[in-house]
């Protein structure tokens, strides 16, 4: 049975996408045949509605499943581009509403409440893996997939410590680790980090591989429950917690946008919340 995965992950890469969705479009082509229990050659529309309805099933969100589908249509298009096939049956797959946008951003009090909380956590992988993680994606803003795509490689120690990584359309960036508590945590990682050989993934599951965009969700998700904070987290919320407190500091919204890898800063904006009080400090100024 094949189904050109290796080919298509190839063409992946040679297109310059990020590692971060080369690896989220090749699981997408496996989920979906290990559903549809065929070669990619077999599948027809039947198959895509079976499909979206086990996803719908699984409680993932319509923006995933959506997301999904995009990548998947890809991947046919690929095929009848390579002369396999001569219909892509995710052409008319149905386009799904997507849910309101996660506009939560945490107070300054819950994020000392969920630190406060991690300082608790066992001194095991997941352990301190879930504490750097979070810490991670509240000091610099990153993507739950780049945090996911992150190497040890890619940690520069020297002369400032620095984490380069690949972001979104394949870009490289690197940001500067200027907060103590994150160099300081960052350190210890990497020192513990070392005794799992194998992978050069900064980040890895119990089995020693790279950790899943699913699994830090499910982890972030954990965090916020264990700190007795009112609400659901994701880390959408702290990407746009972190955006919005650099605001709220006085960080313009240029230097924002170029920290979370933002080409406009439309985008930034609607990450930013500000609140009714800063609003009127504003327009005292005038």
């Amino acid at each position: 049975m094949k189904n050109y995965i290796t080919d298509y992950e190839r063409y992946l890469k040679i297109s310059r996408k990020s590692l971060s969705t080369v690896y989220q479009y090749v699981n997408d082509v496996k989920l979906f045949l290990g559903i549809a229990g065929k070669d990619c050659v077999s599948c027809n529309d039947s198959d895509v509605e079976l499909f979206i309805e086990k996803l719908i099933d699984r409680k993932y969100k319509n923006s995933t499943i959506q997301r999904k589908i995009i990548s998947l249509r890809g991947y046919y298009a690929f095929l009848i581009a390579k002369g396999i096939l001569k219909k892509n049956p995710f052409f008319s797959a149905p386009r799904l509403k997507a849910e309101k946008m996660d506009l939560r951003v945490l107070t300054y009090g819950e994020v000392e409440k969920i630190f406060e909380c991690l300082e608790e956590y066992p001194d095991t992988l997941q352990g301190r893996e879930a504490s750097m993680i979070f810490k991670i994606m509240y000091y610099l803003g990153l993507r739950v997939a780049e945090v996911a795509s992150l190497n040890v490689s890619g940690i520069i120690t020297s002369p400032e410590m620095s984490i380069r990584f690949t972001g979104k359309g394949g870009n490289e960036r690197i940001l500067p680790v200027i907060n103590d508590k994150l160099a300081s945590s960052l350190q210890g990682w990497l020192e513990f980090r070392k005794r799992f050989s194998g992978t050069d993934a900064l980040f890895i599951s119990r089995t020693v591989c790279r950790i899943s965009v699913r699994s830090i969700q499910r982890w972030i998700k954990k965090i916020g429950e264990n700190s007795e904070i009112q609400g659901t987290i994701s880390p959408h919320t702290l990407r746009r917690s972190f955006a919005t407190h650099l605001i709220e500091r006085d960080v313009d919204v240029f230097t924002v946008a170029s920290i979370l890898g933002h080409s406009s800063i439309s985008t930034t904006k609607r990450y930013v919340m500000i609140n009714h009080q800063r609003i009127r400090e504003a327009l005292i100024r005038l």
